[in-house]
């Protein structure tokens, strides 16, 4: 299922159980579409932070509350 569908599933049931639905988008290529990481470690950024920022894009997942019930995680595809 693309993601497009999965959203409009989600504002579905949001709207259909009359709870509350916050949304948020997150574009990571736009933040980080030039990061070199080579350049990040020159000029002495932590290993740390570097390795975060990369494995932001690698398997991502993500759970979701909803009504005091915490769903099974997912991919989140970037």
């Amino acid at each position: 299922m693309d993601q497009i569908a999965t959203l409009r599933i989600i504002v579905e049931r949001s709207l259909e159980w009359n709870s509350s639905l916050y949304i948020n988008f997150v574009d990571y290529e736009k933040a980080f579409d030039n990061v070199d990481r080579e350049v990040l470690r020159h000029y002495g950024t932590p290993a740390k932070v570097v390795n975060l920022i990369k494995s932001s894009y690698e398997r991502m997942t993500c759970r979701v509350i909803h009504g005091g019930q915490l769903t099974n995680s997912f991919q989140v595809k970037t």
